[in-house]
């Protein structure tokens, strides 16, 4: 079975095919001086993977989680920075210095580069698989 009618957001969920990716809110917590935080927000465009994908990659970070807990070094490709490029493959509405700034590779790769970018990724993305109900 395959739902359509996700494209249109006044079409009803139907049989059919679905698009290969979508939208999710993805909020990056950054700390500021003075203990403050502020928040980087933006839509996330995530992949749409099959459920055995799926359980792929939730089993890479479990693995990730259990090798942390041990204090042992997980493979890069089961952390979160490793996961995050690999389940958000572009982004829309995010914040620039003048304006949206256009997805890019570069882009990604910066955006990783800051501490708990990666973490709120793979966050937005499990709640996306888990059914919570985005935050307008």
């Amino acid at each position: 079975l395959y739902l359509s009618g996700l494209a249109d957001p006044t079409m009803a969920l139907t049989f059919g095919t679905l698009s290969g990716s979508y939208l999710w809110p993805v909020t990056i917590p950054v700390p500021m001086d003075g203990g403050e935080i502020e928040t980087l927000e933006f839509k996330g465009r995530f992949k749409r993977f099959k459920q055995k994908e799926t359980e792929a990659i939730l089993k890479r970070a479990v693995s990730a989680n259990r090798a942390f807990m041990t204090g042992s070094e997980p493979s890069d490709s089961d952390t979160d920075l490793g996961i995050a490029p690999e389940v958000m493959i572009g982004w829309e509405d995010m914040p620039g210095d003048s304006g949206t700034v256009p997805y890019t590779a570069e882009g990604m790769e910066q955006l990783l580069s800051y501490g708990g970018a990666a973490r709120a990724i793979v966050e937005a993305w499990n709640e996306s698989l888990n059914g919570k109900k985005a935050k307008n």
